[in-house]
């Protein structure tokens, strides 16, 4: 399973981790800001939603 964290604004890059269903991911050194949270498996995206890190 392949998670994309993608920042919705033009300065950031996208962020890209391979996990298992059970993982955890720490965001706690992510900027704040919009983000764009996307699971893959294989090719097929399963899941897409916003993030706001404003903490």
């Amino acid at each position: 399973m392949d998670l994309e964290i993608i920042p919705l604004s033009m300065s950031g890059k996208i962020l890209g981790f391979k996990i298992t269903a059970d993982e955890k991911v720490d965001i706690q050194d992510l900027p704040n800001g919009d983000y764009l949270v996307r699971v893959k498996i294989g090719e097929d995206v399963v899941l897409e939603s916003r993030l706001i890190k404003n903490e």
